[in-house]
């Protein structure tokens, strides 16, 4: 018993005083790392920055339901929020050390015999504990076993650093040093040690486990209200909502756009409302359309990954629309909006081109708008006499740019150079240093696409000319993001949130022609969709909408919003970022970003003077970017509010693995790394 005691002793005391030193020194780290920027909560982004005894408690999950919980809010800038950390680490830290050092001083003690144990023994043991868990959690996201080449690997080991691990690795060492320098003290204080010390140990724990501990699930998600008959919106608009993917806005023609790349578009927004300020929630297809169906930003709809769908306490425009006693249907073309992630909920009808496609090019180099406008007015046709809400996504646009004659030549008929629309995202040659002359002709393509979906796009409009259901139909036409061509060094999407991916075309008509030609300079976004939709059809709306109605804006009544908020996650990529844009500025913080050679991890733009956000005045304006932070901290934090709660009341469900073929078919599109 008395050897037992001391094995007790030693693991629980040396291990005590680690977590201690380590929860100290993680919470200086943090507040230096993040300094004049938000801190993120633990599980928004688990796997770097935090020390073993944190990462083991996120391993646990809710396996030990009475577990304090890890940091759980978006702090704001001040470094007194930081240091707050400290409060949630120390009874997280205690806990684990107890449990822990209990169970691997038990061990200790069974296998070691008769020899006696050694303080400095056991934090020999956490030292291969600890790296043995930081190794475990910094491994997976380096995606080695995709890596090809060492070159591929010695370029993602760049997380170890840009993503924290290093910090943590260093926490860990000081950390270590300094309880081996006191473990000499530990093992002549044992009988100090032995019992009080542990009965102490164990209170602390304790009071961690019970005052500290987040409550679970009380709080019920936003879910669809059961909508009674009397409820039911008499139909009387039918609704076509037209996504075109990747289109951005300065590359149509109602918005300034030199070339003819969109007649329909222009000639509906002479008919309509056009938004001049419409921005996307995002910079790419899934999390754009999910909040365009749900009219939540991305955190507060909870998918930020493509392994992850929407859960089904989150209603749909789609469900909305049905149960309003709408006929319903969606024709869509990529892997993105296809019904695995909750697209299909309400729908009678739901056609996915893309999973017709054979082989990982065809995903990107398909042309689609020929077959999916036959297979959209077909379905109008069958529907015209009764009310219909039609989806309709076209995929032609986004890379890579290959439009079919005429239009691959249609604005660049003279060009004689060797670059085409093929591999943009692979081909070394198409990169931000090449030939002027060679990237024209690349927007040219993309142009010519532009074209050959707005022809399709003058067929479905005159079909619903043709069958009498102009007057009846509310027409609203967006794409979910733009493309780069190295404005900021880059190329494609899915990668920044700066304006030639947030800025897309909105335009919105309505079917007795009311306010057609108007143009609305108040910024709107993708949230903003669904609630407008609801309200003109008089559908039932659901909670836990984001947006509000344009209805008032289309009339010229201000909305008053203070900002647009806009986000991007690709935690495999590690390339975290959220912004908070006004009519005036936007703020950009890059939630992961340690060290960066050439950015900060905080941008303020002046989006007035200086519209292509060429001059980062973070640096030169520190109060006014904190100011802004501070506010955009708040909005993150009742956003991850609602994301725990979906979390918890999906219980893993909303969760989904892609097969081989569709994570090739994302692999080609630019989304997902070799």
């Amino acid at each position: 018993m008395n050897r037992l005691r001391s094995h007790l002793a030693d693991a629980v005391g040396t291990l005590l005083v680690l977590g201690t030193f380590q929860v100290v020194t993680e919470t200086i780290a943090l507040a230096w790392v993040y300094r004049g920027q938000i801190l993120p909560p633990y599980a928004f982004y688990p796997t770097q920055l935090y020390d073993f005894l944190a990462k083991l408690r996120y391993l646990l999950g809710d396996r030990i339901p009475q577990l304090p919980e890890l940091p759980a809010s978006f702090l704001p800038t001040a470094v007194f929020h930081h240091l707050a950390v400290f409060a949630a680490l120390l009874p997280v830290c205690t806990a684990m050390a107890v449990l822990l050092g209990l169970a691997v001083g038990t061990v200790g003690a069974l296998i070691a015999g008769r020899r006696q144990a050694t303080a400095r023994g056991y934090v020999i043991v956490w030292f291969l504990v600890g790296a043995g868990v930081h190794i475990a959690m910094m491994i997976p996201p380096l995606e080695l076993a995709d890596a090809r080449g060492l070159q591929q690997v010695v370029y993602r080991a760049r997380s170890l650093v840009v993503d924290g691990t290093l910090v943590a690795l260093v926490v860990f060492a000081i950390s270590l040093l300094a309880t081996w320098l006191l473990a000499h003290r530990l093992a002549h204080s044992r009988s100090r040690l032995t019992a009080p010390g542990l009965a102490t140990a164990l209170l602390v724990a304790s009071v961690g486990l019970f005052a500290t501990a987040e409550p679970r699930g009380d709080e019920p998600a936003s879910a669809p209200r059961d909508v009674s008959p009397e409820q039911q919106a008499t139909p009387r608009y039918n609704v076509v909502l037209i996504s075109i993917d990747s289109l951005r806005a300065d590359h149509v023609g109602c918005y300034g756009y030199a070339r003819d790349t969109t007649p329909a578009i222009d000639r509906l927004a002479s008919e309509g409302v056009r938004f001049a300020n419409a921005v996307s929630s995002t910079s790419w297809t899934l999390p754009a359309h999910l909040t365009m169906f749900t009219s939540r930003y991305q955190i507060s709809h909870g998918v930020m990954h493509e392994n992850y769908r929407l859960s089904d306490e989150v209603p749909t425009l789609g469900e909305t629309m049905s149960a309003a006693g709408y006929a319903t249907a969606g024709f869509v073309s990529a892997p993105y909006v296809a019904a695995r992630y909750g697209y299909d909920r309400g729908m009678d009808v739901y056609r996915d081109l893309s999973e017709e496609y054979g082989h990982r090019r065809e995903a990107r180099s398909a042309i689609v708008s020929e077959e999916l406008t036959n297979l959209a007015t077909a379905w109008i046709e069958s529907q015209k006499d009764r009310p219909f809400f039609l989806f309709y996504h076209n995929f032609d646009a986004h890379y890579d740019y290959t439009p079919p004659p005429p239009y691959d030549s249609m604005f660049d008929p003279d060009y004689d150079g060797s670059i085409d629309g093929n591999n943009f995202i692979e081909r070394k040659d198409v990169n931000a240093h090449m030939d002027p002359r060679d990237l024209e002709h690349i927007l040219a393509l993309y142009d010519g696409e532009i074209r050959y979906i707005d022809d399709h796009i003058a067929r479905l409009l005159r079909q619903l000319d043709d069958l009498g259901l102009r007057r009846k139909t509310l027409v609203v036409l967006v794409s979910d993001h733009g493309d780069e061509f190295f404005e900021h060094g880059n190329k494609g999407h899915h990668r920044t949130l700066y304006e030639e991916v947030l800025d897309v075309p909105m335009i919105i008509r309505l079917p007795d022609g009311a306010h057609a030609g108007t143009v609305v300079a108040e910024p709107v976004t993708l949230v903003d969709l669904m609630p407008t939709i609801l309200d003109f059809t008089g559908a039932a709306a659901p909670d836990g909408m984001d947006g509000v109605s344009l209805l008032p804006l289309m009339a010229g009544r201000p909305l008053g919003r203070s900002a647009l908020y806009a986000a991007f996650f690709d935690k495999r990529g590690l390339n975290l970022q959220v912004a908070r844009r006004t009519q005036s500025t936007k703020v950009i913080q890059h939630l992961n970003r340690i060290t960066h050679p050439s950015r900060r991890p905080t941008e303020l733009y002046d989006l007035k003077a200086d519209p292509g956000e060429s001059r980062d005045l973070a640096a030169k304006k520190p109060e006014e970017t904190r100011r802004q932070l501070d506010i955009l901290a708040a909005f993150l934090d009742d956003q991850w509010r609602v994301n725990r709660r979906l979390e918890r009341a999906a219980a893993g469900g909303n969760r989904i693995e892609l097969d081989a073929d569709t994570m090739e078919a994302l692999k080609a599109l630019g989304y997902v790394s070799d």
